[in-house]
């Protein structure tokens, strides 16, 4: 798994977790990673998402890099979501892709 931020590589692991293993009803998170064990404080991302895009296949940094400035449709061949946090409406972050993945927006989760 790889994780790039803005086109550059910011971190690895070689966790066999995919997307496609996620569960349905599921609580996942953006910008927040929990772990270490029952009793440790969840870790946030310190910044802020403008947008949030998941691939069915492996971008190559250029790629990354080539259109991470271009306004995404959510129909483009190979985009599994898109997330745009300009397009929050009642709590709800909707995903752009076809699979409409939509979430809900808390920043009091803090």
């Amino acid at each position: 798994m790889e994780l790039h931020v803005n086109g550059l590589l910011a971190g690895t692991n070689a966790s066999p977790t995919c997307f496609s293993n996620l569960k349905s009803g599921d609580l996942h998170f953006l910008g927040r990673m929990n772990g270490g064990g029952a009793n440790a404080a969840p870790v946030y991302f310190n910044g802020q998402l403008a947008e949030f895009r998941v691939w069915k296949t492996r971008r190559t940094p250029q790629e990354i890099r080539e259109n991470m400035f271009r306004r995404l449709n959510g129909t483009e061949p190979g985009l599994a979501a898109l997330w745009n946090f300009d397009n929050v409406e009642n709590g709800v972050v909707k995903d752009s892709a076809s699979a409409a993945h939509s979430g809900n927006y808390d920043l009091s989760a803090r």
